[in-house]
């Protein structure tokens, strides 16, 4: 199964940039680009005034396509230690770091996707600003999705079965 928007060609920063907009749209009160060491946009930073203001912290995914790309391209070769070298092929030319574009562009496309979605079901009032981004709420050091995990409540939820 290969992943939504695997062969996206539009550049990751058309991408940001049209997330940017539909939350322009949405009425958030600032937005910031957060930058990684390549000078890659790795998280949009927004605040939307409810009640109070909120910070939100919206990344994109890039690390975890880029290894689904490496690894369906690897197939059942071995790989080194790493992960990120094939010991042994005869066919397959490419290096893992050659994924790391398309993984950029897949990942930010797939994150403007979810955010089209989720604003379309608060138009529909299906569901309020909070509940589209509560696991992205940002205290300025984690998000509330990071904080439940650390501190093991979501361990103390139901249990699906």
């Amino acid at each position: 199964m290969n992943l939504k928007n695997y062969t996206s060609d539009v550049p990751a920063g058309v991408t940001i940039n049209r997330i940017q907009n539909l939350l322009i749209a949405a009425r958030v009160s600032g937005i910031t680009m957060e930058y990684g060491p390549a000078g890659e946009v790795s998280a949009l930073l927004f605040h939307v005034q409810l009640d109070r203001q909120y910070s939100i912290r919206l990344t994109a995914n890039v690390d975890g396509v880029h290894d689904t790309f490496w690894k369906d391209y690897v197939g059942k070769d071995r790989l080194s230690a790493d992960g990120k070298a094939i010991l042994y092929s005869t066919r397959k030319r490419k290096s893992y770091q050659s994924f790391r574009q398309q993984a950029e562009r897949t990942a930010w496309k797939l994150q403007e996707d979810w955010v089209r979605v989720q604003l379309s079901l608060l138009l529909l009032q299906k569901l309020d600003f909070l509940q589209v981004f509560m696991a992205y709420l940002w205290d300025g050091k984690q998000t509330f999705y990071q904080r439940a995990v650390a501190s093991g409540a979501l361990l103390s939820l139901p249990s699906s079965q």
